[in-house]
């Protein structure tokens, strides 16, 4: 009597949840915790390709199904065309059929192109979430009803391929500054970073599309029980019962939530550390110290970064009457650069290790107000430049 009364009432549950489900409109696609035509767990080949094709990128999700068409008796199909035909126009055309398949928030409009392909070519497309390595996590989506089975492998967020038996072995990309780029392709010491990161935004998504799903098998589940409390053509003790199996179908929803918010929080927290391990490692690769000059470059054995050294008016840096000499710079040491025409010595630092100009017009030194016959030096600690023969 019961199972009888249960029975009767569960085809009322079925018809509430549909009901719901129109309501709430959110069975656009469905999501799949196994099944689906391919073995979870199995490792795929799949046929690459960049999401670059006929002047459009990240097209990478339309180009997959392309490739089975064409290998399927549409060999002089086109990109174009294809979108076309699933009433795709060119503001689409740079957008990415994963991550932005919402238009304007409400309109799920690349899912609803993926059905209309779908009924045209009497294709079914079944999307698995693959790891980097091709192996087979879970199928994430099925669309259309057709006889024809596309596989298409996700990888991430972002990546397409699609899966053939006699195509590779998996490669998967990763975007890198909005482009993507295919692991073979990166930095050694930042590949395997990219690889978990990319993995773990792959079932982010997963997780949170499924959690949308468990959420609403609860709120139906919520209606459906308020429903029968509000009956009034059986006994309180047939509405307990049935209140009870419900209930306890609440509470395995309840904790089927709490599983899967918790796997989400587990890779929100994953990926944070690693975003913080790549930019910390970039930081620190571009802030390289500026190279100091070498001692053989300089005019003097000194370290500028660490000391600075002002002329002392007690030190003589040399005694040197103009009207009785010149000296000429040398090749390998050119210190000063003598002009007979004036008498004025003048400091001005050069390139090339050139310090002085002389000039003989001017008894005078124009740097320091010393005395003609004397220029102020810097500091040594046997009170003479270098030897300079």
């Amino acid at each position: 009597m019961e199972d009888y009364k249960y029975l009767k009432y569960k085809k009322k549950y079925l018809m509430l949840v549909e009901k719901q489900k129109k309501l709430n409109n959110t069975n656009n696609y469905k999501i799949f915790l196994g099944g689906g035509s391919l073995v979870i767990g199995s490792t795929v080949k799949t046929i690459f390709n960049g999401g670059s094709q006929e002047n459009m990128i990240n097209q990478c999700f339309w180009i997959s199904i392309l490739q089975y068409l064409k290998l399927n008796g549409h060999k002089d199909l086109t990109l174009r065309e294809l979108r076309n035909s699933a009433g795709l126009d060119s503001k689409t055309e740079r957008m990415m059929f994963d991550t932005d398949y919402l238009i304007n928030k409400d309109i799920p409009i690349f899912f609803n192109a993926a059905n209309e392909i779908a009924d045209l070519y009497d294709i079914m497309i079944e999307v698995y979430t693959v790891d980097h390595t091709g192996k087979v996590l879970n199928q994430r989506a099925s669309i259309g009803s057709g006889k024809n089975i596309v596989r298409i492998a996700q990888f991430g967020l972002l990546h397409f391929q699609l899966i053939d038996k006699l195509g590779d072995t998996f490669i998967p990309a990763v975007s890198i500054n909005g482009e993507l780029t295919t692991t073979t392709d990166i930095d050694p010491q930042y590949k395997k970073l990219y690889i978990e990161l990319n993995e773990n935004l792959g079932m982010m998504e997963f997780f949170n599309d499924h959690l949308k799903q468990v959420k609403e098998k609860y709120n139906n589940s919520i209606t459906n029980k308020n429903h029968i409390l509000n009956l009034y053509d059986i006994t309180p003790q047939e509405k307990n019962q049935i209140v009870s199996r419900i209930d306890e179908e609440i509470n395995k929803t309840v904790t089927t939530i709490n599983n899967i918010e918790k796997k989400i929080t587990d890779y929100q927290n994953s990926n944070l550390s690693i975003n913080h391990i790549i930019n910390e490692s970039k930081c620190n690769s571009s802030s390289t110290e500026t190279q100091q000059p070498q001692p053989s470059e300089t005019f003097f054995n000194w370290d500028p970064s660490t000391e600075t050294r002002q002329p002392q008016p007690s030190e003589t840096f040399f005694n040197w009457d103009p009207s009785t000499e010149t000296r000429q710079p040398q090749p390998s040491k050119k210190f000063l650069n003598l002009e007979q025409s004036s008498s004025t010595v003048t400091r001005q630092p050069q390139q090339f290790k050139l310090f002085l100009n002389l000039e003989q017009s001017s008894s005078t030194e124009t740097q320091q107000p010393q005395s003609s016959s004397t220029v102020t030096r810097q500091p040594q600690p046997s009170k003479t430049f270098f030897n300079w023969d």
